[in-house]
């Protein structure tokens, strides 16, 4: 109880003098291996998203949080040299592989932004994007800011588009982290902004608010295979999501604060006591004519 506490009080104070965590380098560091983790298992569900947008090949296209650019080359062959496509994203390592990606794309009104997303909102145009895709990144934005902002730069009948990580997901890992912080409270040495969608109700309300209607909105979940401990080791190290909590901790300790999460992940997965799946929510939505 007395460590709840003090956890509780070191919070508060980091958040009220915006001591934040940030994760812009841990996505440079695993830039190289997103793809043959989060992407071999989360790609299809971006692609069914995409689809359900239905994009038009002569649309301008933004694709806030794009990452590899896994989704920007499906946007990409979909607009097949008529439309425009502008990509952001905050990682230099992240973009170095969308650039990569995207190259193919010689004739493609193509604009890529190395900038924090909010930032590039901020600067653009009212009614310039015919379609917003966000994929995996509105948890990083404060969502009443962002969605104004996406309702903004929107023009009539154009269409946004939203998928990202539920807040129930992946208990079993964030279970074992909490165990640990609890343990030992002197861990915490940044304030964790990041705020999860709750449910496909929570990205309705989002869009409603907003005066955005919505086409479809829709929730699921993806078992991530781990038949060893060394495989749940490696998805949590490569597949982007530890760069979420990283820079919390005391960098100096994080050696020691990582064998003792792997020592709290192995002894449930011993037990068998143990689930890891990736709970997501999507939704489309559009701007109606005033």
């Amino acid at each position: 109880m007395i460590n709840k506490i003090i956890i509780i009080i070191k919070l508060f104070f980091y958040k009220l003098t915006g001591n934040i965590a940030k994760n812009k380098e841990d996505y440079d560091v695993v830039s190289s291996t997103y793809d043959s983790y989060f992407t071999k298992l989360m790609g299809k569900h971006t692609l069914e998203l995409l689809n359900k947008i239905e994009i038009n090949p002569e649309d301008r296209v933004l694709d806030l949080a794009c990452g590899t650019g896994f989704g920007s080359a499906r946007i990409a062959e979909i607009l097949d040299d008529r439309g425009s496509l502008v990509l952001v994203d905050q990682s230099e390592g992240m973009i170095g592989v969308a650039r990569e990606r995207l190259k193919k794309f010689t004739e493609l009104n193509l604009e890529i932004h190395q900038s924090d997303v909010m930032k590039i909102l901020e600067i653009l145009p009212s009614g310039s994007f015919d379609v917003v895709f966000c994929g995996w990144a509105i948890c990083y934005m404060n969502h009443p800011k962002f969605m104004a902002q996406i309702s903004r730069i929107l023009k009539q009948s154009g269409k946004v588009g939203i998928i990202d990580t539920r807040q129930k997901t992946e208990m079993s890992l964030m279970n074992a982290y909490e165990r640990v912080i609890l343990k030992d409270p002197s861990y915490i040495k940044k304030y964790l902004n990041i705020s999860h969608l709750v449910d496909v109700d929570h990205i309705k309300e989002l869009f409603t608010k907003n005066k955005l209607t919505v086409l479809e909105s829709y929730e699921d979940s993806e078992p991530i295979p781990t038949e060893s401990f060394q495989d749940i080791l490696d998805w949590v190290e490569k597949s982007g999501i530890s760069t979420d909590y990283v820079d919390v901790v005391d960098r100096k300790r994080y050696g020691e604060f990582r064998e003792n999460i792997i020592a709290e992940i192995n002894k449930d997965f011993s037990s068998g006591n143990y689930e890891l799946a990736r709970y997501y929510v999507a939704g489309v939505a559009y701007k109606s004519h005033k």
